[in-house]
């Protein structure tokens, strides 16, 4: 049996008459861009995170910048984040002309570790303009209590939804304990497009307000730009149509996804699924923690079933960005162990079995 990492084909064919329908709808109606797609889809979305404020964008990326903007992020201006998610954060922080800080994780949930943030930002002569919280993997990030220590600091908290749409805590979904929320729609995220786009979330009209100018050249009105730093990020109606139609799934994905990993987990006692069960998640991905990882990840593609790694190099020993005056222990560890293995909704139960016991027959 071979099993992908993932196979978008076969989730995309599963509602194809869906799909075309919804991408006729808009080739028929002549009209690409701030239409009735998405118009129906910024209601939509909003009534599902119980956000005020939707703006959609052009991709992750720069929802997350233009959030930093909107908070009011700039030159010289330090932003906290942390290291292990990619590189995302990083990039928008320095499009902004701002420096990111580090801040270690917890090795037990892979997030951000809220007793070094309190001592890094402690040393700190000049405090960070704006915090990033990624909810990385899927699982939640501490957001309750970061948020409350960076309101004692006056900074910003925009929260990196991109991998958690749909986690919630007491009802609350993520993106809205801080200032506000991004989100990124690229094909393999839980809630995913055929192409990319992203959005930006938050209960502020002062601050939609200003993502809305960012999004679209700095405009306040057309061809009139007002605010500085804007540029053209924005969702087609194509895009729109077809995250319609997923958004109508997202609850029933999620579901799929957490019981996947909650069946492997459980039924791998050899093998360390971080933190599953003890913080809210929609199975973004499937983590495990392994110190041979080669070995099994070698073990794992003999069997024809596809592995990667989420992320191999953290953010602070990148080529662009190295900074050989840090050492974020943690992080470091983690970079080396972790494996993510196949979690999409149309893996059928056959192969979930057949992951479960081949992770059985792991011997180190």
């Amino acid at each position: 049996m071979k099993i992908p990492f993932n196979d978008l084909q076969r989730s995309y064919l599963s509602m194809n008459e869906e799909l075309e329908d919804a991408v006729s709808r808009v080739v028929r109606s002549g009209v690409f861009f701030f239409g009735e797609e998405s118009e129906a889809f910024k209601v939509e979305l909003g009534e599902y995170l119980e956000s005020e404020f939707i703006v959609p964008v052009g991709n992750g990326t720069d929802a997350l910048e233009i959030a930093l903007l909107a908070v009011g992020v700039g030159q010289n201006d330090s932003v906290v984040t942390v290291a292990n998610a990619g590189g995302y954060g990083t990039t928008a922080i320095l499009k902004c002309g701002a420096q990111p800080i580090y801040v270690d994780v917890t090795p037990s949930t892979l997030q951000m570790d809220i007793e070094d943030l309190d001592k890094t930002i402690q040393a700190l002569d000049q405090k960070p303009s704006a915090l990033i919280l990624t909810h990385l993997y899927g699982y939640m990030a501490p957001a309750e209590e970061i948020v409350k220590l960076c309101r004692k600091h006056s900074i910003s908290v925009v929260e990196d939804c991109a991998q958690a749409i749909g986690v919630r805590d007491k009802e609350i979904h993520v993106g809205r304990f801080g200032d506000i929320g991004t989100l990124s729609f690229y094909p393999t995220k839980n809630l995913g497009g055929a192409g990319d786009s992203g959005a930006i979330f938050t209960s502020s009209l002062e601050l939609s307000e200003r993502v809305l100018q960012l999004s679209q050249y700095g405009w306040g009105e057309k061809y009139h730009a007002e605010r500085r730093f804007g540029r053209n990020s924005r969702m087609d109606e194509i895009q729109a149509a077809i995250l319609r139609v997923n958004l109508r799934k997202i609850e029933r994905n999620n579901k799929r996804r957490t019981d996947i990993i909650g069946y492997l987990a459980e039924n791998s006692e050899s093998l360390v699924f971080p933190h599953f069960g003890s913080n809210p998640f929609n199975g973004h991905l499937s983590i495990l923690l392994e110190d041979k990882r080669e070995n099994l990840r070698k073990f794992l593609a003999e069997r024809e079933i596809q592995t990667a790694i989420h992320y191999p190099v953290p953010d602070h020993k990148q080529t662009a960005w190295y900074k050989p005056d840090i050492t974020l222990e943690n992080t470091e560890v983690l970079a080396e162990k972790i494996l993510s293995l196949p979690v999409f909704p149309a893996l059928t139960d056959l192969e979930v079995e057949y992951m479960r016991q081949t992770l059985s027959e792991w011997t180190r």
